[in-house]
């Protein structure tokens, strides 16, 4: 009977490792089709990933990894994003500066004439 339980503990763990395996892999590579299609590529690969990690050790190394990089990534967009605020400002004063200029070149040009 023992070895009976041992058997059916053997086949349910399996069973369990080979559906992670299976809908892991699929949640994956539909992350990766949307990669070139219309989609949420990266978020659903890294669903994939999370999924593959419950029962792999590679795929949680892999997830670990995925996770450092995104947040280099959020970190140079928020580095990119405030240079591009402060060059977004600067190009708008100008672009005031530039018509209160021509504003007052043109009452000029009026008074004289």
């Amino acid at each position: 009977m023992d070895r009976f339980r041992q058997l059916l503990g053997i086949i349910v763990r399996s069973t369990r490792r080979l559906a992670v395996l299976v809908i892991g892999c699929a949640v994956t590579c539909a992350g990766l089709v949307m990669m070139v299609t219309p989609g949420p590529g990266l978020i659903v690969i890294v669903a994939g990933l999370a999924i593959l990690a419950t029962e792999f050790t590679w795929a949680e190394i892999l997830l670990e990894r995925a996770k450092r990089q995104a947040l280099r990534a959020k970190d140079a967009a928020v580095r990119r994003g405030a240079g591009l605020l402060r060059r977004r400002r600067t190009v708008t004063v100008e672009v005031v500066e530039l018509d209160v200029i021509e504003v007052g070149e043109v009452g000029e040009r009026e008074s004289v004439d």
